[in-house]
């Protein structure tokens, strides 16, 4: 008997797990995703510094982090 070659099909291909993006005034309305202390105002600074209208929320995490985390004059 001949042994048939199994190929993953295109569903199975195309059926990756994302993370919904959203935008820097949704983050914005929740500020408390990113510390205790963190304002919305804190938030959009941060995305417009980093150029960025959407990210994940583990990018937004990161932008933001950065962003509070900088040194004046950097």
């Amino acid at each position: 008997m001949a042994e048939q070659e199994t190929k993953p099909t295109q569903a199975a291909k195309t059926n990756l797990v994302t993370e919904e993006v959203y935008t820097a005034v949704e983050f914005a309305q929740r500020p408390e995703l990113f510390g205790d202390g963190v304002r919305a105002y804190t938030v959009l600074a941060a995305f417009c510094y980093a150029g960025k209208e959407k990210a994940t929320k583990a990018e937004a995490r990161e932008i933001v982090m950065k962003f509070r985390n900088k040194k004046v004059g950097d």
